[in-house]
């Protein structure tokens, strides 16, 4: 007599994590390349995820997050954006869910509590090898262009800090995330004795701010 073992393995059910991305909105490029990104992954490590729709904003962030708890998901990747990360941070520390944002590193991401975490280096960080490069460049003066909110004002701040033994910021000027139009700025900074314009912001402006300045230039 004898016993016949059965080797057949049980499949795993997938890991079920949310995802908290800028599907629409300013950030909505970023929010796409994240989207790419998991699918290429979850194949691979066997997971699915609910895709919410965070806008890059507050208020629909919170929103995208508390529909992610209606399916009882304990991971979430994203947000994206510092003015949706921080909000829904709160939350995830009250509710015990591991978030990872992909896009931030801001010291209010960083010092949220033990629930959430970024893959990137802190701000301060990234702005010293900044301010480096800019140096070993032989770059001595530079004008800074940065988005009013707290993302935009701690890269402005900690580069200011950083550059500060190389060489000189001469000016800054804020812009609002939702600005379309930098003419004045622009107009402001030309006259500038900068070497160089160091941009802060989301990838709108970015676009704005290279085409309006290049009009400038003619």
């Amino acid at each position: 007599s004898g016993c016949v073992q059965n080797t057949q393995q049980t499949e795993k059910e997938p890991i079920k994590i949310g995802a908290v991305l800028p599907i629409t909105g300013a950030a909505s490029n970023l929010g796409e390349w994240a989207q790419q990104g998991l699918e290429l992954a979850k194949d691979e490590e066997k997971f699915e995820y609910n895709l919410q729709d965070d806008q890059c904003a507050g208020q629909a962030a919170v929103n995208a997050f508390n529909n992610l708890q209606l399916s009882q998901v304990k991971f979430t990747t994203g947000p994206i954006c510092n003015a949706a990360s921080i909000p829904v941070s709160k939350i995830a520390e009250d509710e015990e869910i591991i978030m990872i944002t992909l896009g931030v590193s801001t010291k209010a991401i960083r010092e949220a509590g033990n629930y959430s975490f970024t893959i990137l280096p802190a701000i301060e960080a990234q702005t010293k090898k900044l301010a480096e490069y800019i140096n070993s460049q032989a770059i001595k003066s530079v004008s800074v262009l940065y988005v009013q909110d707290e993302y935009g004002v701690e890269n402005k701040d900690t580069f200011v800090e950083a550059f500060s033994q190389y060489g000189t910021v001469t000016n800054t000027e804020a812009f609002e995330r939702s600005n379309n139009d930098f003419r004045a700025i622009l107009t402001k900074i030309k006259v500038d004795p900068s070497s160089a314009v160091l941009v802060i912001g989301y990838s709108p402006n970015y676009i704005n701010i290279i085409n309006q300045a290049k009009e400038e230039a003619k």
